[in-house]
Protein backbone atom coordinates (compact mmCIF):
# COMPACT_ATOMS: atom_id res chain seq x y z
CA UNK A 1 0.00 0.00 0.00
CA UNK A 2 1.29 3.50 -0.89
CA UNK A 3 2.14 5.51 2.35
CA UNK A 4 0.81 9.21 1.04
CA UNK A 5 2.74 12.48 0.11
CA UNK A 6 2.30 15.65 2.07
CA UNK A 7 -0.42 17.03 0.13
CA UNK A 8 -2.32 13.92 -0.93
CA UNK A 9 -6.15 13.66 -0.63
CA UNK A 10 -6.86 11.13 2.32
CA UNK A 11 -9.77 8.50 0.94
CA UNK A 12 -11.72 6.85 3.34
CA UNK A 13 -13.24 3.02 1.71
CA UNK A 14 -16.44 2.60 4.71
CA UNK A 15 -19.45 3.81 4.26
CA UNK A 16 -19.76 5.35 8.44
CA UNK A 17 -16.33 7.00 7.30
CA UNK A 18 -17.51 8.62 3.33
CA UNK A 19 -20.26 9.62 5.72
CA UNK A 20 -18.83 11.45 8.40
CA UNK A 21 -16.07 13.03 5.22
CA UNK A 22 -18.88 14.03 3.76
CA UNK A 23 -20.70 15.44 6.99
CA UNK A 24 -17.15 17.43 7.09
CA UNK A 25 -17.22 18.73 3.74
CA UNK A 26 -21.04 20.43 4.31
CA UNK A 27 -19.39 22.24 6.96
CA UNK A 28 -17.36 24.07 4.76
CA UNK A 29 -14.36 25.09 7.30
CA UNK A 30 -17.07 27.86 9.55
CA UNK A 31 -16.64 27.30 13.24
CA UNK A 32 -19.42 28.92 15.16
CA UNK A 33 -18.44 31.33 17.87
CA UNK A 34 -19.59 34.28 19.85
CA UNK A 35 -19.93 37.30 17.70
CA UNK A 36 -20.35 35.09 14.40
CA UNK A 37 -18.86 32.99 11.54
CA UNK A 38 -15.55 32.48 11.25
CA UNK A 39 -14.34 31.03 7.57
CA UNK A 40 -11.31 29.81 6.57
CA UNK A 41 -9.08 31.12 3.61
CA UNK A 42 -8.17 28.85 1.73
CA UNK A 43 -10.05 24.91 1.32
CA UNK A 44 -7.81 22.25 -0.60
CA UNK A 45 -9.07 18.95 -1.59
CA UNK A 46 -11.93 19.90 0.05
CA UNK A 47 -9.91 19.65 3.64
CA UNK A 48 -9.84 23.12 5.47
CA UNK A 49 -6.18 24.73 5.13
CA UNK A 50 -5.25 27.80 7.40
CA UNK A 51 -1.96 29.32 7.82
CA UNK A 52 -2.04 28.29 11.42
CA UNK A 53 -4.13 26.20 12.93
CA UNK A 54 -3.96 28.21 16.10
CA UNK A 55 -6.23 31.52 14.69
CA UNK A 56 -8.69 31.25 12.37
CA UNK A 57 -9.81 34.47 11.44
CA UNK A 58 -11.98 36.32 9.07
CA UNK A 59 -10.47 38.43 5.93
CA UNK A 60 -8.90 41.38 7.69
CA UNK A 61 -8.30 39.53 11.00
CA UNK A 62 -5.63 40.10 12.99
CA UNK A 63 -4.64 38.66 16.73
CA UNK A 64 -1.45 39.28 18.76
CA UNK A 65 -0.56 36.17 20.66
CA UNK A 66 1.70 35.71 24.15
CA UNK A 67 2.27 32.54 25.99
CA UNK A 68 2.82 31.76 29.88
CA UNK A 69 6.01 29.64 30.60
CA UNK A 70 4.42 27.23 32.93
CA UNK A 71 7.86 25.19 33.74
CA UNK A 72 8.77 28.67 35.81
CA UNK A 73 5.83 28.21 37.71
CA UNK A 74 6.03 25.11 39.93
CA UNK A 75 6.36 25.65 43.60
CA UNK A 76 8.92 23.16 45.27
CA UNK A 77 6.56 20.18 46.14
CA UNK A 78 5.78 20.49 42.19
CA UNK A 79 2.45 21.34 42.46
CA UNK A 80 1.12 24.51 40.49
CA UNK A 81 1.27 27.87 42.02
CA UNK A 82 -2.22 28.99 41.07
CA UNK A 83 -2.09 32.14 42.97
CA UNK A 84 1.26 33.49 40.71
CA UNK A 85 -0.51 32.10 37.82
CA UNK A 86 -3.69 34.52 38.18
CA UNK A 87 -1.32 37.39 38.43
CA UNK A 88 0.17 36.47 35.64
CA UNK A 89 -2.83 35.65 33.27
CA UNK A 90 -4.20 39.17 34.05
CA UNK A 91 -1.20 40.73 33.46
CA UNK A 92 -0.73 39.30 30.10
CA UNK A 93 -4.56 40.65 29.17
CA UNK A 94 -4.08 44.06 29.90
CA UNK A 95 -0.62 43.78 27.87
CA UNK A 96 -1.80 42.15 24.77
CA UNK A 97 -4.72 44.45 25.28
CA UNK A 98 -2.69 47.16 25.25
CA UNK A 99 -0.84 46.21 22.39
CA UNK A 100 -3.87 46.36 19.61
CA UNK A 101 -3.97 50.29 20.66
CA UNK A 102 -0.20 50.76 20.10
CA UNK A 103 -0.04 49.23 16.59
CA UNK A 104 0.43 50.39 13.16
CA UNK A 105 -1.79 48.38 11.06
CA UNK A 106 -1.14 48.25 7.39
CA UNK A 107 -4.41 48.95 6.00
CA UNK A 108 -7.04 51.05 7.41
CA UNK A 109 -9.89 48.06 6.65
CA UNK A 110 -7.65 46.03 9.12
CA UNK A 111 -7.15 48.60 11.53
CA UNK A 112 -11.12 48.95 11.89
CA UNK A 113 -11.59 45.37 12.07
CA UNK A 114 -9.15 45.30 15.20
CA UNK A 115 -10.64 48.30 16.85
CA UNK A 116 -14.36 46.56 16.26
CA UNK A 117 -13.28 43.39 17.53
CA UNK A 118 -9.83 43.60 19.79
CA UNK A 119 -8.95 39.90 19.47
CA UNK A 120 -6.34 39.08 21.90
CA UNK A 121 -4.27 35.23 22.01
CA UNK A 122 -2.85 34.17 25.62
CA UNK A 123 -1.57 30.74 25.47
CA UNK A 124 0.90 28.30 27.53
CA UNK A 125 4.50 26.66 26.83
CA UNK A 126 6.23 24.60 28.64
CA UNK A 127 3.76 21.63 29.12
CA UNK A 128 5.71 18.53 28.49
CA UNK A 129 8.55 20.45 30.85
CA UNK A 130 5.70 20.20 33.94
CA UNK A 131 4.73 16.93 32.90
CA UNK A 132 8.08 15.19 33.35
CA UNK A 133 8.88 17.90 36.74
CA UNK A 134 5.68 16.10 38.07
CA UNK A 135 6.71 12.61 36.80
CA UNK A 136 3.24 12.12 34.61
CA UNK A 137 3.22 10.41 31.17
CA UNK A 138 2.57 12.92 28.64
CA UNK A 139 -1.10 11.69 27.19
CA UNK A 140 -2.22 10.16 30.38
CA UNK A 141 -5.18 10.34 31.34
CA UNK A 142 -3.70 12.45 34.39
CA UNK A 143 -1.88 14.75 32.25
CA UNK A 144 -5.18 15.35 29.67
CA UNK A 145 -6.68 16.55 33.33
CA UNK A 146 -3.78 18.82 34.24
CA UNK A 147 -4.11 20.24 30.95
CA UNK A 148 -7.76 20.68 30.87
CA UNK A 149 -7.67 22.45 34.73
CA UNK A 150 -4.34 24.69 33.83
CA UNK A 151 -6.85 25.91 30.38
CA UNK A 152 -10.01 26.50 32.47
CA UNK A 153 -8.46 28.38 35.09
CA UNK A 154 -6.46 30.66 32.57
CA UNK A 155 -9.92 31.22 30.68
CA UNK A 156 -11.54 32.61 33.06
CA UNK A 157 -8.90 34.66 34.45
CA UNK A 158 -8.66 35.92 31.45
CA UNK A 159 -12.29 36.60 31.33
CA UNK A 160 -12.44 37.77 34.79
CA UNK A 161 -10.07 41.08 33.32
CA UNK A 162 -11.26 41.34 29.99
CA UNK A 163 -14.57 42.14 31.83
CA UNK A 164 -12.81 44.62 34.21
CA UNK A 165 -11.31 46.42 31.42
CA UNK A 166 -14.00 46.84 29.39
CA UNK A 167 -15.51 48.46 32.40
CA UNK A 168 -12.78 50.83 32.74
CA UNK A 169 -11.85 51.45 29.16
CA UNK A 170 -15.05 50.45 27.45
CA UNK A 171 -16.39 47.75 25.18
CA UNK A 172 -15.76 47.14 21.45
CA UNK A 173 -18.42 47.46 18.86
CA UNK A 174 -18.37 43.70 18.41
CA UNK A 175 -17.47 42.63 22.08
CA UNK A 176 -21.21 43.98 23.00
CA UNK A 177 -22.52 41.09 21.21
CA UNK A 178 -21.27 38.74 23.65
CA UNK A 179 -23.82 37.01 26.20
CA UNK A 180 -21.46 38.54 28.67
CA UNK A 181 -19.77 42.03 27.10
CA UNK A 182 -15.99 42.19 27.51
CA UNK A 183 -13.24 43.92 26.28
CA UNK A 184 -11.82 41.67 23.98
CA UNK A 185 -13.61 39.10 21.50
CA UNK A 186 -11.39 36.13 21.51
CA UNK A 187 -9.36 35.55 25.07
CA UNK A 188 -7.07 32.23 24.29
CA UNK A 189 -4.85 30.58 21.64
CA UNK A 190 -2.26 27.87 22.06
CA UNK A 191 0.38 28.42 19.51
CA UNK A 192 3.67 26.71 18.14
CA UNK A 193 6.28 28.97 20.27
CA UNK A 194 9.10 27.47 18.56
CA UNK A 195 11.02 30.29 18.84
CA UNK A 196 9.99 31.92 21.83
CA UNK A 197 10.27 28.72 23.55
CA UNK A 198 13.94 28.08 22.77
CA UNK A 199 14.42 31.49 24.12
CA UNK A 200 12.48 30.96 27.38
CA UNK A 201 14.08 27.71 27.99
CA UNK A 202 11.26 25.33 27.86
CA UNK A 203 9.45 22.79 25.70
CA UNK A 204 6.99 24.50 23.07
CA UNK A 205 3.22 25.09 23.74
CA UNK A 206 1.49 21.71 24.41
CA UNK A 207 3.84 19.62 22.78
CA UNK A 208 5.52 16.69 24.24
CA UNK A 209 9.65 16.41 24.21
CA UNK A 210 10.70 15.89 20.19
CA UNK A 211 13.20 13.12 21.48
CA UNK A 212 15.35 12.11 23.71
CA UNK A 213 18.50 13.62 21.63
CA UNK A 214 17.13 16.15 19.14
CA UNK A 215 19.07 17.86 16.13
CA UNK A 216 17.80 21.28 15.63
CA UNK A 217 18.63 22.69 12.20
CA UNK A 218 18.13 26.70 11.65
CA UNK A 219 19.83 29.87 10.14
CA UNK A 220 22.60 30.06 13.16
CA UNK A 221 23.60 25.94 12.97
CA UNK A 222 23.12 23.00 14.11
CA UNK A 223 22.39 21.93 17.47
CA UNK A 224 21.60 19.36 20.00
CA UNK A 225 19.47 18.99 22.67
CA UNK A 226 19.96 16.49 25.03
CA UNK A 227 16.74 15.49 27.70
CA UNK A 228 18.20 14.13 31.27
CA UNK A 229 15.11 12.49 32.04
CA UNK A 230 15.25 10.21 29.01
CA UNK A 231 15.39 7.33 30.55
CA UNK A 232 12.99 7.41 33.34
CA UNK A 233 9.33 5.49 32.89
CA UNK A 234 7.51 8.44 33.01
CA UNK A 235 9.15 9.82 29.81
CA UNK A 236 7.39 10.39 26.12
CA UNK A 237 8.44 12.04 23.04
CA UNK A 238 7.25 12.88 19.65
CA UNK A 239 9.64 10.60 18.05
CA UNK A 240 12.18 8.22 19.56
CA UNK A 241 15.70 7.41 18.79
CA UNK A 242 16.76 5.19 20.87
CA UNK A 243 14.03 3.54 22.90
CA UNK A 244 11.82 5.82 24.12
CA UNK A 245 8.10 5.78 24.35
CA UNK A 246 6.27 7.73 21.90
CA UNK A 247 3.51 9.89 21.97
CA UNK A 248 0.95 7.88 19.94
CA UNK A 249 -1.06 9.68 17.40
CA UNK A 250 -4.32 8.92 19.33
CA UNK A 251 -2.37 10.65 22.08
CA UNK A 252 -1.73 13.51 20.54
CA UNK A 253 -5.42 14.48 19.23
CA UNK A 254 -6.99 14.02 23.26
CA UNK A 255 -3.87 16.20 24.54
CA UNK A 256 -5.10 18.98 21.62
CA UNK A 257 -8.95 18.13 22.04
CA UNK A 258 -8.20 19.03 25.89
CA UNK A 259 -6.74 22.24 25.44
CA UNK A 260 -9.66 22.92 22.91
CA UNK A 261 -12.33 22.54 25.53
CA UNK A 262 -10.94 25.88 27.42
CA UNK A 263 -9.51 27.57 24.38
CA UNK A 264 -12.16 29.79 22.11
CA UNK A 265 -9.70 30.35 19.60
CA UNK A 266 -7.58 27.69 17.91
CA UNK A 267 -5.05 25.56 19.09
CA UNK A 268 -1.40 24.60 17.34
CA UNK A 269 -0.45 20.99 17.67
CA UNK A 270 1.31 18.79 15.81
CA UNK A 271 -0.30 15.38 15.43
CA UNK A 272 3.08 12.93 14.64
CA UNK A 273 2.95 9.93 12.35
CA UNK A 274 5.55 7.26 11.75
CA UNK A 275 7.49 7.39 8.52
CA UNK A 276 5.19 4.34 7.19
CA UNK A 277 1.74 5.46 8.09
CA UNK A 278 -1.06 4.70 6.01
CA UNK A 279 -3.37 7.05 4.82
CA UNK A 280 -6.29 5.18 5.95
CA UNK A 281 -4.77 5.83 9.77
CA UNK A 282 -4.15 9.32 8.90
CA UNK A 283 -7.98 9.48 7.76
CA UNK A 284 -8.92 8.01 10.86
CA UNK A 285 -6.92 10.57 13.09
CA UNK A 286 -9.04 13.50 10.92
CA UNK A 287 -11.79 11.98 11.69
CA UNK A 288 -11.11 11.05 15.61
CA UNK A 289 -9.99 15.30 16.01
CA UNK A 290 -13.29 16.04 14.19
CA UNK A 291 -15.88 13.87 17.09
CA UNK A 292 -13.42 14.90 19.64
CA UNK A 293 -14.64 19.10 18.81
CA UNK A 294 -10.91 20.36 17.80
CA UNK A 295 -11.03 23.23 15.19
CA UNK A 296 -8.21 22.23 12.96
CA UNK A 297 -5.51 19.54 13.11
CA UNK A 298 -1.90 19.68 11.87
CA UNK A 299 -0.72 16.53 10.76
CA UNK A 300 2.73 15.39 10.09
CA UNK A 301 4.73 11.89 8.96
CA UNK A 302 8.53 11.59 10.14
CA UNK A 303 10.65 11.93 6.80
CA UNK A 304 8.17 13.47 4.35
CA UNK A 305 10.34 16.57 3.75
CA UNK A 306 13.87 16.21 2.58
CA UNK A 307 15.52 18.67 5.08
CA UNK A 308 13.56 18.77 8.90
CA UNK A 309 14.17 21.40 11.39
CA UNK A 310 14.13 19.52 14.17
CA UNK A 311 14.94 15.62 14.01
CA UNK A 312 15.88 12.48 16.56
CA UNK A 313 19.11 11.44 16.28
CA UNK A 314 21.04 7.93 17.67
CA UNK A 315 23.57 10.37 18.57
CA UNK A 316 27.52 9.69 19.88
CA UNK A 317 28.71 12.31 22.20
CA UNK A 318 31.93 12.46 20.23
CA UNK A 319 30.80 11.67 16.86
CA UNK A 320 29.36 14.18 14.48
CA UNK A 321 25.32 13.90 13.63
CA UNK A 322 26.16 14.96 9.74
CA UNK A 323 28.64 12.78 8.79
CA UNK A 324 28.95 10.34 11.58
CA UNK A 325 33.07 11.36 12.09
CA UNK A 326 35.29 12.17 15.15
CA UNK A 327 33.95 15.86 16.44
CA UNK A 328 36.60 18.23 18.13
CA UNK A 329 36.65 20.88 20.74
CA UNK A 330 37.12 24.56 19.80
CA UNK A 331 36.22 27.56 22.07
CA UNK A 332 34.01 24.81 24.31
CA UNK A 333 31.77 23.65 21.39
CA UNK A 334 33.06 20.56 19.58
CA UNK A 335 33.24 20.69 15.81
CA UNK A 336 33.38 18.51 12.80
CA UNK A 337 36.34 19.38 10.94
CA UNK A 338 35.37 16.55 8.14
CA UNK A 339 32.13 16.88 7.01
CA UNK A 340 32.06 19.37 4.08
CA UNK A 341 29.11 21.74 5.91
CA UNK A 342 31.77 22.29 8.95
CA UNK A 343 29.03 22.59 11.18
CA UNK A 344 29.55 24.04 14.72
CA UNK A 345 27.38 22.62 17.35
CA UNK A 346 26.19 23.83 20.66
CA UNK A 347 25.33 21.62 23.32
CA UNK A 348 22.07 22.16 25.38
CA UNK A 349 21.00 19.50 28.44
CA UNK A 350 17.39 20.02 29.70
CA UNK A 351 17.50 19.83 33.05
CA UNK A 352 14.90 19.72 35.69
CA UNK A 353 16.10 20.87 39.37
Amino acid sequence: MKTPNIGESLEVDNAEGQAEMQARRDYQGASQRDGGIVQSTNITLEIVALSGSEQPLPPKGVCNLGSIDLSKLLTKNKEIDWYRLEIIVKLAVKFLDSVIYKTTYPTKEIEEWSMANAPIGLGIMGYADILLMQQVPYGSDKALQILEDVMKFIYDKAEEESIRLGQELGIPEECKKLSVPRRNITLLTVAPTGSISLMAGCSSGIEPVFSEITIRNDKTGTYTFENDLADKPYFRCAVSSNGATEVTWEEHIKTLASAQKHVDSGVSKTINFPTHTHKETMAKAIIMAWKEGCKGVAMYRNGSRKTEVLSPKNLKKDKCPICGNDMVVIDEKKKCLVCTKDVVLGKFTTSYD
